[in-house]
């Protein structure tokens, strides 16, 4: 990194050879490192010219022209110099944006995580190309990436708007950490989106009623055949993802214990193999009886021997599509608004907070990456539960208060 600067000199000097005006300003640092910005007339406007030596010893030169005045050029020069005594990396931070994070994702991302992310991370670049076409990286200030969020957010849900953001962010992060930018124009950046595109909290999940007559019409329809009735149940029962019931096996239900062991999931977008799972970490959680005697029952009837638990007799897995079809058609029986598969996992999460069972608790059986997603994902829940909480601290207050 270059030294901060504490010698300033200037003089003024005519060339009289070619005719220009030259102003020299020498700037030494603390250990004598000199760095010079001249300034010239070119007909009718100004040029800055900035010489340095850089950290490998190699000289280096940045010239701008185009300024109505001297002063205009000065200001412009300085700001140049205050960067480059920063560190700032001044020739990468003119990289346009899209380039600067195609290289960013190829270096960090591609290969390294799962198709399915790197499938959205492609996109989310090539995204980049166009609502920051033509932007370098210096180029983009924190006012001008709010208005970019803010055109890209008029179509687009929230959930995707943050999602494309927090790339985004990572990737200007990387920037300033290269000493390429100083700031990053997306931190504090305010998320938008079209509400007409945002599910409502009623859609991500059901009423522990709604569930009870669900559960009844899935079990009048249960027939050994029939595997997305069985894994619209369990996943009910356990909150698991889809991925992770599609990627159970036998070997991971301990029918001694009551528990099933969460340790991987199934790729059924790409390489339709065993993947870890979404936050990487293997967890055991408990089930009831009613859970365990309907894995029973899948075991006993299953047509095959194949070691996966949601597969066919031809080893093929249960699509995504058919299990909501399923689940679509029970809602309607069941007299209930229809929701997705994923809304099972959001309602098993519910029942147990209201029933009194810990945020980390939950956070730990679902396999969230920190109890702040939890939180996040039940926070109306959470807020629906206040009055129950303040009740029961009166309580508990009122009875130590009577020993």
């Amino acid at each position: 990194m270059l030294n901060i600067l504490y010698h300033k000199y200037e003089k003024m000097l005519t060339l009289n050879s070619r005719g220009y005006l030259l102003t020299i300003t020498l700037q030494i640092s603390n250990k004598g490192d000199i760095y010079m910005a001249s300034f010239r007339k070119r007909g009718k406007t100004w040029e800055y010219r900035i010489s340095y030596i850089d950290s490998n010893g190699k000289q280096k030169h940045i010239t701008k022209g185009g300024f109505v005045t001297k002063g205009e050029a000065k200001v412009a020069s300085l700001e140049i110099e205050n960067q480059l005594v920063k560190g700032v990396n001044i020739f990468k931070s003119s990289t346009l944006f899209s380039v600067y994070m195609e290289e960013w994702a190829k270096a960090y991302k591609y290969g390294k995580l799962s198709a399915k992310t790197e499938s959205t991370i492609k996109r989310v670049v090539k995204t980049a190309d166009i609502l920051f076409n033509g932007l370098t990286i210096k180029d983009i200030t924190k006012l001008s990436y709010q208005k970019i969020i803010n055109s890209f957010g008029q179509n687009k849900a929230k959930a995707t708007v943050k999602k494309y953001h927090n790339y985004y962010k990572a990737c200007f992060q990387h920037a300033v950490e290269e000493g390429i930018i100083l700031i990053n124009p997306a931190k504090n950046a305010v998320i938008v989106g079209d509400v007409t595109k945002t599910k409502k909290e009623d859609d991500k999940y059901i009423s522990y009623a709604e569930a009870k007559k669900l559960i009844a019409a899935v079990k009048n329809n249960l027939k050994p055949e029939y595997l997305s009735s069985y894994m619209i149940l369990i996943g009910l029962f356990t909150g698991a993802r889809f991925a992770e019931l599609l990627g159970l096996t036998w070997e991971d239900i301990d029918f001694k214990n009551h528990t099933i062991s969460i340790n991987k999931s199934w790729d059924y977008h790409f390489t339709h193999d065993f993947i870890p799972t979404k936050t990487k970490e293997n967890r055991i959680i408990t089930i009831d009886t009613y859970t365990e005697q309907l894995l029973q029952d899948m075991k006993t009837n299953a047509s095959h021997n194949h070691k996966r638990i949601f597969v066919d007799v031809t080893n093929t897995s249960i699509s995504n599509n058919a299990v909501n079809k399923a689940l679509e058609h029970a809602c309607k029986r069941a007299g209930i608004q229809n929701i997705t598969f994923h809304a099972l996992r959001h309602t098993h999460g519910s029942i147990l907070l209201y029933h009194g069972a810990s945020i980390l608790y939950i956070s730990k059986r679902l396999g969230h990456s920190s109890t702040h997603t939890t939180e996040q994902v039940y926070l109306h829940l959470i807020d629906e539960l206040k009055e129950t909480e303040d009740i029961r601290m009166r309580e508990a207050i009122s009875n130590i208060n009577k020993i």
